[in-house]
């Protein structure tokens, strides 16, 4: 019984602690307030005295959690505040903040950082209504207008008479009345415009302000409307002005300077007659400015232009000039060409009416009569020519003016054809022709364009047909400057009918002499050089051989030193026109041949490594034959030496056989046993003799080719190198 209540306690318990958390996460959303999200604390600003005080905060993604703690420890929220939201940016007007030190609390969500600015500010003020009347027969309107502020006070108001240019701005402005107003309270004034010089679009203009604290705010207003004033009292207009319109440029230079008046200021208007009422350009100039230069758009068919100046309080009567611009534009246009290559242009004209050009080519001035269609030439210089084209109309007064540069280049371009020897030779059907001229270049061959790399070099496939083809390369530059060259292609059948083609004997032989004559020279050198021809010296196959492989290298390594004469010879001729001002010189006479003497400068660089490599091969070469050769030779020797001292000692064995002599009969003189022993008395020294110049004796040996001594027997002489 006991431990069911215990159970049902227990139940209750868990029953009650479930509830309890259910009823925590149902806690509706839409109740976290602004200090239950703000987490991070900021110290913000801390003042001195009460004020008006702006925090601005930029973000990068959305806008942040934000309230602010005054100094009293009150929490201050933007529910509460003025607040004002543009892209990326808000800001909060804290009215009347207390002195001391404000924090901030914010959560800044996702944003990867926050800017925090802060700053005084005044109540704004703004003009919540603006309006006007036209001028009565009294030169009197009527004026009204009134100022909201959330902070009751009073403002500053001055009232104008403005000009405005074809953007709504203020270009000029007379003041009319000024005073002061209480904010959310209408003002209406009636204003004496009869002082106003003659204008017929004045804007009344509207300037509120008030200060607070030290900070300014204020507003500014225009009437949608603009009034017209005409002063009967108002001076002379300006007799006229001289202007100038640069079609070129579009630049409209305005001088009134032969005209000016005694005046306190110039205003000056411009109008495209296509909208009269808002101008292109409007302004008021001091007294001591006379001139002016504005630019006027490409669609601009017509312009209108209104003068007149400020005097003693009375504006003047208005000088107006209409200027034609499309009109006179098309009455002359200059050449359309920039680059000539003659020093005389002509210039090409068609109009319907008579009138006088101004032409000047850099400061000389020349007048020429346009009438109908025609020509005239001017004269040029080198390179860039200034040309200043002017004329005027109707009005004296206007002139239009057209400038154009135009270069002279008189300069044939760069063409060049290193395979053109004038007349080649070829088997083929086709030939592959390469050049190169300046990249800016028209290139043709026989007529047809062909086309250029990027550096100017080009490729073209020529199709031949027997016999003679010739073929013309003009290179054109955009001056029309014209380089030509004339190639001539024969086709033949077979290398042999290229010798009956025309070509001369000495360059159609030419290799093959060389060939020959290089042949002979080599044969013969040997054949000096060699002793094989020698009947007097008996010398064996190996050193024949040697000698021959020496002896050819020999003259090898003389032409060898020939060639690299010649090349580093020809390498520093060309060096001294390549590498100096020669090169220029050379270019001017014939661009073929100075492109031709830098390929073989760059050649016989090549030439002179290439020979050094040569020389030094052969010369190892030669020094080892050579040695080759001695050596056979020295081995040679020994052995002539030793079949020599043989040789001898039968000589000797033979000079005393014939003592012994027989007949038919039987032996006459000596008996046989005499013979005998005296053959063995010679043979006893012949014996000692062979033993002691071949072996040597016991106490010493010798060398049998140089006679060297030595004291115990060795396999070689170390004195000449015979075997011993």
């Amino acid at each position: 019984m006991i431990q069911q209540n215990y159970k049902k306690t227990g139940y209750i318990v868990i029953f009650a602690l479930v509830a309890l958390l259910i009823s925590f996460f149902t806690i509706p959303v839409g109740a976290t307030t602004a200090k239950d999200v703000a987490k991070l604390k900021s110290d913000l600003f801390t003042i001195t005295q009460s004020s008006n005080m702006a925090v601005t905060i930029y973000y990068d993604t959305e806008e942040p959690t934000v309230y602010f703690q005054s100094p009293d420890g009150k929490d201050v929220f933007i529910e509460n505040l003025t607040v004002q939201r543009d892209e990326k940016v808000v800001a909060y007007f804290i009215p009347n903040a207390m002195a001391g030190k404000w924090v901030m609390y914010y959560d800044k969500g996702t944003n990867s950082e926050l800017d925090v600015n802060w700053a005084p500010y005044a109540n704004p003020i703004t003009i919540k209504s603006f309006v006007a009347s036209a001028p009565d027969s009294s030169d009197k309107s009527n004026v009204s207008f009134e100022v909201s502020s959330s902070v009751a006070g009073a403002y500053n108001y001055k009232v104008y008479a403005a000009i405005l240019d074809g953007q709504s701005n203020v270009t000029g402005k007379t003041e009319l009345t000024s005073s002061t107003g209480e904010v959310n309270t209408l003002v209406e004034l009636s204003l004496d415009v009869s002082k106003l010089q003659t204008y017929d679009k004045y804007y009344f203009y509207l300037d509120v302000w008030r200060e607070e604290d030290g900070i300014e705010s204020n507003d500014t207003a225009v009437t949608a409307e603009p009034f017209s004033v005409a002063n009967l009292n108002s001076p002379k207009a300006i007799e006229n002005a001289k202007i100038q319109v640069d079609l070129t440029g579009g630049i409209l230079d305005v001088n009134w300077t032969e005209y000016k008046k005694n005046c306190d200021e110039y205003i000056l208007a411009v109008y495209d007659t296509a909208d009269n009422l808002n101008p292109i350009f409007s302004s008021s100039y001091k007294s001591d400015v006379t001139e002016t230069s504005l630019n006027f758009g490409d669609d601009v068919k017509e312009l209108r232009l209104e003068l007149s100046y400020f005097q003693s309080g009375n504006t003047s009567k208005m000088l107006k000039k209409t200027i034609p611009i499309e009109p006179a534009a098309g009455i002359f246009t200059t050449p359309e060409t920039e680059l000539v290559s003659s020093k005389q242009v002509s210039i090409p004209y068609s109009t319907y009416i008579d009138f006088l050009l101004d032409v000047t080519v850099n400061d000389v001035v020349q007048q020429i009569t346009i009438s109908g269609n025609g020509s005239f030439a001017i004269e040029l210089d080198d390179f860039d020519n200034f040309i200043r084209f002017s004329y005027s109309l109707e009005d004296d007064h206007i002139a239009y003016v057209l400038e154009k540069t135009i270069s002279v280049d008189a300069i044939a371009p760069m063409l060049l054809l290193p395979e053109n020897d004038k007349i080649l030779y070829v088997k083929e059907k086709t030939f592959d022709l390469v050049g190169s001229t300046e990249t800016d270049c028209t290139l043709t061959i026989n007529g047809e364009t062909v086309r250029l790399n990027k550096d100017g070099t080009f490729l073209k496939t020529l199709k031949l047909s027997d016999g003679a083809n010739e073929f013309t390369i003009n290179a054109t530059d955009m001056a029309g400057n014209v380089s030509t060259q004339i190639v001539v292609i024969t086709k033949v059948k077979s290398d042999a009918a290229i010798g009956s083609a025309g070509t001369p004997f000495n360059r159609k032989y030419f290799p093959m002499i060389c060939g020959f004559g290089g042949s002979v020279f080599l044969v013969i050198c040997i054949f000096i050089l060699s002793k094989l021809f020698d009947k007097d010296k008996k010398v064996s196959t190996k050193f024949a051989l040697a000698s021959f492989i020496r002896n050819v290298f020999a003259v090898l390594l003389v032409l060898s030193v020939g060639f690299m004469g010649i090349s580093i010879w020809k390498y520093f001729s060309l060096k001294s026109v390549v590498k100096s001002e020669k090169l220029f010189d050379e270019t001017m006479k014939s661009v073929s041949s100075t492109y031709n003497k830098l390929k073989q400068f760059e050649l016989m660089g090549k030439l002179i490594k290439v020979s050094i490599i040569i020389f030094v091969i052969i010369l190892a070469l030669f020094v080892l034959t050579m040695f080759l050769a001695r050596k056979i030779k020295r081995n040679k020797q020994g052995l002539n030496k030793n079949k020599e001292k043989k040789d001898k000692s039968k000589a000797d064995v033979k000079a005393v056989m014939p003592n012994v002599q027989t007949d038919e009969a039987g032996v006459i003189g000596e008996t046989t046993t005499d013979v005998v022993k005296q053959v063995q008395n010679v043979k006893e020294p012949i014996t000692k003799l062979t033993e002691e110049t071949l072996m040597g004796n016991k106490e010493e040996y010798k060398c049998l080719n140089c006679g060297a001594k030595y004291d115990k027997q060795v396999k070689f002489c170390k004195a000449c190198g015979n075997k011993m």
